[in-house]
């Protein structure tokens, strides 16, 4: 009898002991689930909001047929930009191996100059716009690519001298995404010529800031974030995909709220996180947007596509953010007399 008796009891107790876990292990993961969703769903708005700039391609607007400086002047004195992000193409500048060539890029600081509007030259190889790496044809026959590392580092020189005169130059950026291998065709990372890259601009212009930028949906900015004073990421809601073809993100605000308040708070050096690059263009599959019909162009971006983006970077809680497409908006208003992102872009202005 003893024996069924204490049988019973340390079924009963056991079944009870199992009930406790199962009630504290459920209570635990509701709070998880609950501090997830919260977490994950909350807005992070600042209360002056975002402070907005472009970026403007000579190269870019030459391959929409637009006349670059008149596409350039209209984005200064229509849109009425305050700042303005200008990729300086080595190909450009170099034409001829030592002979520097600076002039059309004067122009485009001399004019934001005269304006008020603050100027970031992005320079050195790998610079915004297909393939990504833009070298002069001459230095692609060098021997070696320490050859072409060593005439690289001489245009850096050359091109941080002369454009550090300009009192409108805000800050710099050093290359383009300099640790994503993954896209363009560009040769390896190498965070040691990236290195040197960074130290010459500093040593010819101690006083402005390093923009390193990185891709905000395919890294972790870790490794980028250590080499910057200032991180400039992108930051894409729709986009195309060989597998799946079009589609948009799903991951709210938090995914680039946390991992930015991260790599500061791990980089003491590191003053702010920016978004560099923000699609207000559609992504297209293939290298040019002029190969798409304008069909396929809207149904990659549209002008609520393009609103919803504006409202997803404001309650990401970022303070800063350069539109990524303004040639865009002049080749649809020029070319195809849809004014909509146009008139819509005027109201971060005026």
């Amino acid at each position: 009898m003893n024996f069924l008796i204490n049988y019973f009891k340390n079924k009963i107790f056991g079944f009870k002991s199992r009930f406790r876990a199962f009630i504290l292990i459920g209570f635990f993961l509701s709070v998880i689930i609950i501090f997830v969703v919260v977490f994950w769903s909350k807005d992070y708005y600042l209360p002056g909001g975002v402070d907005y700039g472009v970026t403007f391609s000579k190269l870019y607007a030459e391959e929409l047929n637009l006349d670059w400086q008149e596409a350039y002047l209209a984005i200064l004195d229509d849109l009425k930009v305050d700042k303005i992000r200008i990729p300086i193409y080595w190909p450009d500048i170099e034409p001829r191996i030592d002979e520097f060539y600076f002039k059309d890029y004067d122009w485009m600081f001399e004019q934001a100059g005269q304006r008020g509007v603050g100027v970031i030259p992005v320079i050195g190889r790998r610079v915004p716009r297909w393939p990504e790496c833009h070298t002069p044809p001459w230095a692609d026959r060098l021997r070696s690519q320490d050859m072409v590392n060593r005439r690289l580092l001489k245009i850096i020189e050359q091109t941080a001298k002369h454009f550090s005169l300009y009192n409108n130059l805000i800050a710099w950026q050093v290359e383009n995404e300099p640790f994503l291998s993954i896209f363009g065709e560009c040769p390896k990372p190498d965070a040691d010529l990236l290195s040197q890259e960074i130290h010459i601009v500093k040593s010819v212009d101690p006083t402005r800031p390093i923009i390193i930028t990185d891709s905000g949906e395919l890294s972790f900015w870790g490794k980028s974030s250590s080499y910057a004073d200032i991180l400039g990421i992108t930051l894409y809601r729709f986009v195309w995909n060989p597998v799946i073809g079009y589609f948009g993100h799903i991951y709210p605000p938090a995914f680039y709220r946390y991992r930015a308040s991260n790599v500061i708070q791990n980089n003491p050096a590191l003053s702010n996180v920016i978004v560099m690059e923000l699609q207000a263009e559609p992504w297209i599959n293939g290298p040019s947007i002029t190969e798409a019909s304008l069909a396929e162009q809207y149904s990659s971006m549209d002008l609520n596509k393009l609103k919803s983006i504006v409202d997803y970077t404001e309650s990401a809680g970022f303070n800063q953010a350069y539109f990524w497409g303004a040639e865009w908006w002049y080749w649809l208003k020029i070319k195809h007399g849809d004014e909509q992102f146009w008139q819509y872009a005027k109201t971060f202005w005026q």
